[in-house]
């Protein structure tokens, strides 16, 4: 027995009736120990002697040998507590021993003469469950061989995990009479071969009969993670797509291997305004496929280009993952494998094709104040979705006023058209002083606008807007008066001022006009003027 640890441990064997309290009365043990109990220094190794002690003739016996281990200075449960507190450990063997030959030829039936194991990543372990059975009167004993590689390769060394991946458990042991014993084998790689197999044949002996053994094959595949793109193609090529639109494609990813594979696809970052993937990890399970969908959006009129970067790894079967401590004792230490994929996606900008109806629209002459509703049909001749905003530029005119920028209303700033379709768009007139109102209404696709009115105007549809307003107003036209002395027409129309009463009918109404004539009384008239 070595001791591992940085600290002195003590030894002690539990032998029943000896050192431990038998479980049965009849319980009794085929083998004795000396030394019993002893010390190991630390870094350390002690040998014990084992004696074999049988019960009857003519027979194979066997047991399990354990020896706690425990520190020789550990604190006591009532210092500290059992977080802080070192438990012992138990150690155990299997022991075997006969007591000459046996009177009969010995039998011994396997479930399965070749066994495969299913395939894994270098690094993970598999396992399956061979069935060994007794079916004669007499017990037996049987022991499992190093295995001995059928595999063919020249540098393969009897009994190493490297080349041989394959161990039973346990070892050795005896069957009685019409029973059963079952025996794990275990599969774990170190190095991936993919359709190359790994096959072993385990001698097992049956009563030490060395010349006779029976043999076990076994098989199994250690794989690298092994993943198609599209069906094999270099690059992933997106159908001609309008600024500002979203389309994708379906890319398939199939899974080549024997293993399931996890995946990752990730595109540059300054890449992924353009192309992205709303989903871009995956699993796979052994020889599946799936489909993944790429997005792309363009921002211009152009073609552009992105790499496509994709990382693959083995994952471990949830069925045979083993946890807890003995997960530190099995466990290989192998770098899991990763495969890395390179892909083009490539995409196509197009700018797309709007007209409106009408072109321009003149509403005439239109009463302030009124509402004037008309609709603008956008029309759009290509085959691709085109997703546009829309912004309004007052012109005004030598009587424009100031608030002509209030009167103009759209039903939306933005919106879809589908392709070989039309979308009507709502205009609401609503002017509130007099004057010359002309606008020009600039649709502009996304994507394709330049900086500035002028840039928008050369690269959108513009529509233009032109009305009248007028109100009705009153004017002096004819000035008479009653008296016995005739005065001169014109001297009257100056002494009554009607040029200045005219031009004021003719201006607009002034907010504090307003207000005046809503307000009663003649104490508030006063004090508004």
């Amino acid at each position: 027995i070595t001791n591992r640890t940085s600290q002195k441990v003590s030894v002690a064997w539990m032998v029943p009736g000896e050192t431990r309290m038998p479980c049965t009365p009849e319980e009794k043990s085929f083998f004795s120990v000396y030394p019993m109990q002893c010390d190991i220094k630390p870094r350390m190794q002690a040998e014990f002697t084992l004696s074999f002690r049988p019960q009857s003739d003519r027979s194979y016996e066997g047991g399990i040998l354990e020896a706690v281990v425990y520190q020789k200075m550990n604190r006591t449960f009532r210092l500290v507590d059992l977080k802080r507190f070192t438990p012992p450990w138990t150690v155990s063997c299997r022991g075997l021993g006969q007591t000459g030959r046996m009177r009969n030829d010995p039998s011994l039936d396997l479930s399965e003469k070749s066994i495969r194991c299913r395939a894994c990543s270098p690094g993970q372990r598999t396992y399956q469950v061979a069935m060994l059975t007794n079916p004669g009167d007499t017990e037996i004993s049987f022991q499992f061989l190093p295995p001995s590689d059928l595999s063919g390769h020249s540098d393969v060394t009897l009994g190493d995990l490297s080349t041989v991946p394959f161990r039973a458990w346990p070892p050795q042991g005896l069957i009685a009479p019409h029973q059963f014993q079952l025996v794990i084998i275990e599969f774990a790689p170190t190095e991936a071969r993919n359709q190359d197999a790994y096959v072993a044949s385990f001698p097992i002996v049956v009563d030490y009969n060395v010349g006779r053994p029976i043999a076990l094959r076994v098989s199994g595949r250690a794989w690298k993670p092994d993943l198609s793109f599209c069906r094999g193609q270099p690059s992933v090529t997106f159908p001609p797509t309008c600024a500002g639109i979203v389309s994708s494609t379906a890319c398939e990813v199939r899974n080549l291997s024997e293993i399931p594979v996890a995946f990752e696809c990730r595109v540059p970052s300054r890449y992924r305004s353009l192309f992205w993937f709303p989903s871009p990890s995956g699993r796979l399970a052994p020889s599946e496929s799936c489909t993944m969908r790429a997005s792309f959006c363009p921002s211009r009129e152009e073609t552009f280009s992105a790499p496509l970067y994709c990382v693959s790894r083995g994952t471990e079967d949830p069925d045979d993952a083993i946890v807890g401590p003995l997960r530190g004792l099995t466990c290989i230490e192998v770098p899991s494998p990763a495969a890395g994929y390179v892909l083009q996606l490539v995409g196509h900008g197009k700018g797309p094709a709007l007209s409106l109806e009408p072109s321009s629209l003149d509403l005439g002459a239109v009463k302030a104040y009124d509402v004037v509703e008309r609709e603008l049909t956008i029309l759009n001749s290509s085959n691709l979705t085109v997703h546009y905003t829309l912004e309004t530029v007052f012109l005004g005119g030598p009587e424009a006023p100031a608030s002509g920028e209030e009167a103009l209303r759209l039903s939306c700033s933005e919106g879809n058209v589908a392709g070989r379709c039309a979308e009507s768009l709502a205009i609401t007139f609503s002017p509130t002083c007099r004057g010359l109102f002309e606008y020009n209404i600039i649709v502009t696709p996304r994507g394709t606008s330049s900086e500035g009115s002028e840039g928008n105007a050369a690269r959108g549809v513009v529509f233009t807007l032109t009305a009248d307003v007028q109100f009705p107003f009153v004017q002096i036209a004819d000035l008479r008066t009653e008296s016995m002395t005739l005065q001169p027409q014109s001297m009257m129309w100056t002494n009554f001022q009607v040029d200045a009463i005219n031009e004021m009918y003719r201006g607009e109404v002034l907010d504090a006009e307003r207000n005046f004539q809503k307000v009663f009384g003649t104490d508030e008239k006063k004090r508004l003027v």
